[in-house]
């Protein structure tokens, strides 16, 4: 099944692409596989077999050229400083290009009833160092030389049909937060 983030994703996509944080095995139904049956689509990863292995940490991502479409779904909730994060991606998107940006959201009906979920997946082992709102994102894209375009809440995931109920009529309670700048 095609998360609706996907679908939302490829909705925003436009020339060459590349996806933060894409190395991921291309088995079965993955955004790279969906990205790259319409998109020239380069991966940036710490994983092997992602078309630049770089540390999303650095200060300098060293690529070299520009796209007309930069991802970053899931991705900033993981890295130390998200403004320099932004700054690259913004440094990376060709004038006038589109930046995608998703994350779990710190306002979601699922964070106030467990407020570990936005910071740990104890499922997945792994630790999100930040927490977001939808305007903590818009900020740091508007800093980091966006113009936002888009901007919603996805993802109602909730098994509960009482929280799914309660997530359709206050949207902001949903799971994820899912932002689109272009680049001024």
């Amino acid at each position: 099944m095609i998360q609706k983030r996907f679908i939302l994703i490829e909705h925003f996509c436009r020339g060459e692409v590349l996806h933060l944080g894409g190395g991921e095995p291309e088995r079965g139904i993955s955004l790279n596989n969906l990205l790259k049956e319409k998109h020239k689509v380069w991966s940036v990863d710490i994983q092997r077999g992602a078309d630049y292995v770089r540390d999303l940490n650095a200060k300098d991502w060293k690529i070299k050229r520009t796209f007309d479409t930069v991802l970053a779904p899931e991705i900033i909730e993981h890295v130390g400083n998200p403004i320099s994060f932004i700054r690259n991606c913004a440094r990376l998107t060709k004038k006038g290009g589109i930046c995608v940006v998703s994350t779990p959201n710190a306002s979601s009906l699922i964070y106030l009833y467990n407020p570990r979920w936005c910071v740990t997946d104890p499922y997945l082992g792994l630790v999100h160092i930040h927490a977001f709102t939808k305007p903590m994102i818009e900020e740091i894209m508007k800093a980091g030389g966006f113009k936002i375009v888009y901007s919603s809440y996805l993802n109602e995931f909730l098994y509960n049909p009482f929280g799914r109920l309660i997530c359709h009529i206050f949207p902001r309670l949903r799971g994820d937060i899912f932002i689109v700048g272009r680049k001024l």
